[in-house]
């Protein structure tokens, strides 16, 4: 895919995965016979990234050993403290000045290329600061509900406070997330 402005891909994989109930890390569990992070990493590829960064912490020589035949720039998160400090720990990988910064988490084997190319063909088209990923399920719990006015999200509220009203909204976020390079560090 020829793109316009530079993309740079981050994959969070540093998490344990807890409600797994598994001592194995979380992105390293198999589906169709391999870690579902390696499908992440497949689905990535065509979209040609200037650099694909995986963020790594809970069992990390495992997971950096499952890694050693792809083209990825390891970054290491010493705790574990959420997406954004994960992200945040990502910044030094992502050279300085423009560019589009993709989020999406190594657990999400069944993300396909045209998915995430139309996604980020949409946000350059739309000359878009920052776009998230929602979908729509018959039942949202646990998942972060989608407030919006049209095509705007205007809010992302985590399950455990929503209120009664918002409970009953089923566009959730899809936990994948393209911004300006600019942006995503200065805020």
């Amino acid at each position: 895919m020829e793109s316009i402005a530079q993309l740079f891909v981050v994959i969070l994989a540093a998490g344990k995965g807890t409600r797994m109930k598994s001592g194995r890390a979380k992105v390293l569990h198999e589906v169709f016979f391999q870690p579902m992070l390696h499908h992440v990493l497949e689905s990535v590829r065509p979209l040609a990234p200037a650099r694909c960064i995986v963020i790594v912490g809970h069992q990390e020589e495992a997971v950096r050993e499952s890694l050693r035949h792809h083209d990825v720039h390891l970054v290491r998160q010493e705790h574990q403290l959420g997406t954004g400090h994960a992200v945040q720990t990502a910044q030094q990988a992502v050279p300085e000045g423009d560019g589009v910064v993709m989020i999406l988490c190594g657990d999400t084997p069944l993300i396909s290329s045209e998915s995430l190319r139309e996604m980020y063909r949409h946000h350059l088209t739309n000359r878009s600061v920052l776009t998230v990923m929602t979908t729509i399920v018959d039942d949202p719990t646990g998942y972060g509900r989608i407030l919006s006015a049209g095509d705007s999200v205007l809010a992302i509220v985590e399950e455990k406070e929503t209120d009664e009203l918002q409970r009953k909204i089923q566009e959730i976020n899809a936990g994948i997330y393209l911004v300006e390079r600019r942006f995503l560090f200065e805020a």
